[in-house]
């Protein structure tokens, strides 16, 4: 049985995955031996370039320097499909990529994303229907790091974060960003 055959609907792991950058458990910082933890041995694993691609029963994973890229899911059914419509109803899209008289790529416009882009290809046909779709992570991967502030010092963030209309998580980037470059610039002198 295919590990993601019961799994919730595409459409709204795919909405889901637009707002977190997480899809179907995998996220930029997911690796190969994690997918491998996680659904049991690949059919396959192909190395090309410096790109591996693992391959489970209608999803491939991209990977990229050791980082997960890319995670194409290929339709599966009527309502896989039927899903992936919809999507393309409620986003607008433009074409990436046309090979006639075999496929479209269209780009959904998702607006501010937590991915990169998310890709449908269709048969090329005006109404085509979908025959995959590719959600593809920020090659900048992040690590979660968790911090106990002081309530006073959260307070500051709070402000500052309302002053300058910049999430807390900006802004700590920021100011651990110039605090590494002046430790940096002080062991340099």
């Amino acid at each position: 049985m295919d590990a993601w055959e019961d799994l919730p609907d595409l459409k709204e792991d795919i909405r889901r995955a637009i707002a977190t950058g997480i899809f179907r458990g995998t996220g930029a910082g997911t690796s190969a031996d994690d997918l491998a933890a996680r659904w049991g041995q690949p059919e396959r694993v192909v190395v090309r370039k410096g790109v591996k691609t693992v391959s489970y029963p209608g999803t491939d994973f991209l990977f990229e320097g050791h980082a997960l890229r890319q995670v194409t899911v290929k339709v599966q059914d009527d309502r896989q499909q039927a899903a992936l419509q919809e999507l393309l109803q409620e986003f607008p899209s433009e074409m990436v990529d046309r090979v006639p008289p075999y496929f479209r790529c269209l780009r959904l416009d998702t607006g501010t994303c937590a991915l990169e882009q998310v890709l449908v290809t269709t048969a090329d046909a005006p109404q085509g229907a979908p025959v995959s779709v590719a959600v593809v992570f920020p090659k900048k991967a992040t690590q979660g790091l968790e911090l106990e502030l002081p309530p006073e010092l959260y307070g500051r963030l709070q402000a500052l974060s309302n002053a300058r209309r910049q999430t807390i998580a900006q802004l700590c980037e920021e100011l651990i960003a110039r605090a590494l470059e002046h430790e940096e610039e002080k062991k340099e002198k």
